[in-house]
């Protein structure tokens, strides 16, 4: 994806694109940071 796609995204409400490359580390990394670290990790 183009780096002036993503600029338009973004300008447009995009919070955060993933391109080809980022780690799944990076991505859960963003998620927590943005959305906050889940409520609980225990199972039923």
């Amino acid at each position: 994806m183009p780096a002036a796609d993503i600029d338009v995204l973004k300008e447009h409400g995009v919070a955060e694109l993933f391109t080809p490359g980022t780690t799944t580390a990076e991505v859960v990394r963003w998620t927590q940071q943005t959305l906050g670290a889940p409520a609980s990790t225990s199972r039923v």
